[in-house]
């Protein structure tokens, strides 16, 4: 029997290197992401403006904070360490997000072999070098099958976490970093869902699968706030409260312990968001050509922002993460207070 031959559109991820243009989709996605996961802040993955993950998922200034904070967690984790795996799953589930809120790129001579394997090209302005509509959306419903899947694992691990903290069993100061790397990754995936909601009743009716009225995007984004964001922040500060911390030991053997002793992921937290960027005077920690004010950013209020499509994904990220570290370093204080007392 004769095999089919079947056509790899010839498309790039933004964070790919030029020289991958050969490649299967799937194989770069997997490629991309071994680098991505693999550097650190003096090996830049996009060479041209010296940018490093995590700094491609937030397009926004105004997210230069939760961005400090995701590079922390990032580099707190560690692949030998197995309690570390959902945190991997994570940051794949934040790469899988920059994937679904970004196009696809046709580079060089590609872009003549794409439109010749296309039966329809009436709409596509090929000037712009990306994805057309009918590939995009296919290759999009495919990543968003495995974002679902990776929110899922790393959500069911995080409520394990907290609802042990919570029933006051013993907890390390390693599962209670876990928790927190957790809990603030899962919010800054939430808010970026947010945002793509309220961006896809933007999107032309043309396209395949969209269809998303105003209304019911507002209804949702409510929905998920209600159900979810607030459901992490309210049982993380319960936990916490309930929490039964067990006193580290230097003669500990567990790695994840140890490890989490050394880095000292809370204070890095706290020293953030109190100092905000005056913590970080080296240049080469900040992204290329950005301002960094040295001031409060800490939001008047933590309600949703206005639905407007201009502000709402910077600004509602940022104050979703505001109110979790807000909630959880006031709960740490009260919790601090009550010990030196007793």
């Amino acid at each position: 029997m004769e095999r089919t031959k079947v056509w790899t559109p010839p498309l790039l991820l933004y964070l790919t290197d030029k020289d991958e243009t050969k490649q299967s989709i799937f194989n770069q996605l997997s490629d991309c992401m071994s680098r991505v996961f693999s550097v650190k802040e003096d090996d830049p993955i996009i060479k041209p403006n010296q940018v490093h993950w995590p700094w491609p998922c937030f397009d926004s200034n105004d997210n230069d904070w939760e961005a400090y904070i995701v590079i922390a967690i990032f580099e707190y984790w560690r692949k030998d360490i197995p309690s570390h795996k959902a945190l991997g799953k994570a940051h794949t589930v934040l790469f899988f997000n920059y994937v679904l809120d970004h196009m696809w790129q046709v580079t060089g001579e590609a872009l003549t072999e794409m439109l010749g394997n296309l039966r329809n090209t009436q709409g596509y302005d090929a000037s712009l070098r990306v994805s057309p509509d009918i590939i995009n959306s296919f290759l999009k419903s495919m990543v968003f099958h495995w974002t679902l899947e990776c929110s899922t694992d790393v959500l069911k691990e995080l409520h394990d976490l907290l609802h042990t903290m919570a029933l006051g069993k013993d907890t390390s100061t390693a599962m209670s970093d876990l928790a927190f790397c957790l809990s603030f990754m899962m919010l800054v995936i939430l808010g970026q869902t947010q945002s793509r909601l309220l961006l896809l009743t933007t999107y032309e009716k043309r396209e395949i699968g969209i269809d998303l009225a105003v209304a019911e995007a507002n209804r949702l984004i409510a929905e998920m706030e209600d159900k979810v964001a607030t459901y992490i922040i309210r049982f993380h500060e319960f936990a916490l409260m309930r929490r039964k911390a067990v006193a580290s030991s230097p003669d500990s053997v567990d790695a994840a312990e140890k490890h989490a002793e050394s880095f000292g992921l809370m204070h890095k937290v706290k020293e953030l968001t109190m100092h905000q960027f005056s913590a970080f005077s080296d240049p080469s920690l900040h992204k290329a050509n950005a301002e960094f004010p040295l001031v409060d950013q800490r939001p008047s209020e933590f309600g949703l922002p206005s639905l407007d499509i201009k502000r709402f994904d910077p600004l509602n990220t940022h104050r979703l993460c505001w109110k979790f570290v807000d909630a959880i370093l006031s709960t740490q204080q009260r919790s601090g207070t009550r010990n030196s007392e007793t």
